[in-house]
């Protein structure tokens, strides 16, 4: 839980036409730092030098985002129960696929695909877009429910349930995290040891929580230049931490050690 942190960059998000809403982010294999603007129907790519690279314009409203390999990525279009698939060079479509219910959360894990759906649970598809099983999860609310998948265990939010949930692969309990230091947890990211940071959009904090659910800490309040953060990647291979706020377009990137 104990780590050492160093302020990597200040970053300022390329505006858009309308004002920015920052609901997610990842850092691409090609060390890219790529966010997800719900404001602007797009995807904005900067360097990790903080300058801006690209936009990419969507068909629709986007949520959420995760990295499946080097050459590609996923994207979840909520309540047009679309999730599709961009390869990291040209970020051309490279798959549509279609779900009954809205669509939210999206974590990739040793070949699949975690998608939680609206009054569904989590369903778990291949690459290709077809159904493996389904996850029978609470998932009562249309939006704010994120989740992130670590070897043997799902780690899933909900905006205004105010709680963090730890399942194993089969849906069963693991533990449940409510604590007043969190409040409306969004995106969650998992550390090399299996503890996870999530980042409080009221709380205008990131809290890390261990593996067994038992120990917490605050580690970035808004002192830190937290204000409305709703977006969270740690990125295992260079040790490092991108948190944007939804508002405003300021990001920070953090080296962890």
């Amino acid at each position: 839980m104990e780590s050492q942190w160093t302020m990597k960059k200040n970053l300022q998000i390329q505006r858009g036409v309308e004002d920015l809403w920052i609901k997610s982010c990842a850092i691409l294999p090609n060390g890219k730092l790529i966010f997800v603007d719900q404001g602007n129907n797009r995807l904005i790519l900067h360097h990790q030098t903080g300058s801006f690279d690209k936009e990419v314009k969507l068909q629709y409203t986007p949520f959420d985002i995760t990295v499946i390999k080097p050459e590609m990525y996923a994207v979840t279009f909520g309540k047009y129960r679309t999730l599709q698939i961009f390869d990291t060079t040209e970020h051309s479509l490279c798959h549509d696929i279609k779900f009954g219910k809205s669509c939210w959360g999206v974590s990739y894990c040793d070949g699949k695909l975690y998608v939680v759906v609206f009054q569904k649970g989590i369903e778990v598809l291949n690459l290709f877009g077809m159904r493996i099983r389904t996850i029978e999860v609470e998932v009562l609310i249309e939006k704010g429910c994120y989740c992130t998948v670590d070897k043997d265990r799902i780690y899933y939010t909900g905006n205004f349930w105010g709680v963090v949930n730890c399942c194993d692969l089969e849906g069963r309990p693991n533990w449940q995290f409510n604590d007043d230091i969190l409040a409306s947890p969004c995106t969650i990211s998992v550390l090399t040891n299996g503890d996870i940071f999530v980042v409080g959009y009221e709380s205008h904090n990131v809290v890390s929580i261990s593996r067994d659910g038992k120990r917490r800490k605050v580690i970035l309040r808004q002192s830190d230049g937290l204000n409305y953060p709703e977006a969270i990647y740690y990125d295992l291979a260079r040790k490092c931490l991108l948190v944007a706020n939804s508002w405003g377009g300021t990001a920070i990137l953090y080296n962890i050690v």
